[in-house]
């Protein structure tokens, strides 16, 4: 996918092909619908064409990626479907094998499987668990997640001096407040 992209087609140009093409433009489009630029990029403003019947009409259009959540307290369409893909492990790949089966058959697929569609639909399933069981593992070594590996990379710090000086100061000063508020109480 381009990054940019030139926009250098006159509005003469543009009317001359439309016509040609005979499909109609709106009146109340001008050159102005139609700037020339050097360099559009993902967050600008450009024109865009679109289908009004048999009218082309120019929209203007802010070239972006999609935004990550619609609503604060709301998440995107992405994470909706990590969501729905986690909540229901099997019931994709089912929906997928019933489909193909469908497909294959040349029938439009069943709203409920039968008894023998749901026994059948067992071994395909149980082979997809197995396989995606392995990618999960193949994906946690190459994370460094293998059996008798240590859990992390860095190791536990170690007890230093300074450690030790901060331990006294911080159990001196605790023994400085009790003896306040004992001194206080009396």
């Amino acid at each position: 996918m381009y990054s940019a992209y030139e926009q250098h087609v006159k509005w003469v140009e543009y009317c001359k092909m439309i016509q040609a093409l005979e499909l109609g433009i709106p009146t109340q489009q001008t050159g102005l619908d139609l700037p020339e630029s050097d360099d559009v990029r993902i967050n600008d403003m450009a024109p865009v064409m679109r289908a009004a019947g048999n009218v082309i009409e120019l929209a203007s259009m802010n070239f972006s990626f999609p935004r990550r959540a619609q609503r604060a307290g709301r998440s995107s369409t992405i994470g909706r479907r990590r969501v729905a893909s986690t909540k229901a492990i099997g019931v994709a790949e089912a929906q997928q094998i019933r489909l193909a089966r469908a497909m294959k058959q040349g029938r439009p697929p069943r709203r409920f499987p039968g008894p023998v569609e749901s026994f059948s639909l067992v071994i395909p399933l149980l082979a997809f668990a197995i396989r995606r069981a392995g990618r999960a593992a193949i994906a946690m070594e190459a994370r460094g997640l293998a059996p008798g590996a240590p859990r992390t990379i860095t190791t536990a710090p170690r007890f230093h001096r300074r450690d030790v000086a901060f331990v006294a100061v911080a159990l001196a000063m605790l023994a400085l407040c009790i003896s306040w508020s004992i001194r206080a109480d009396a």
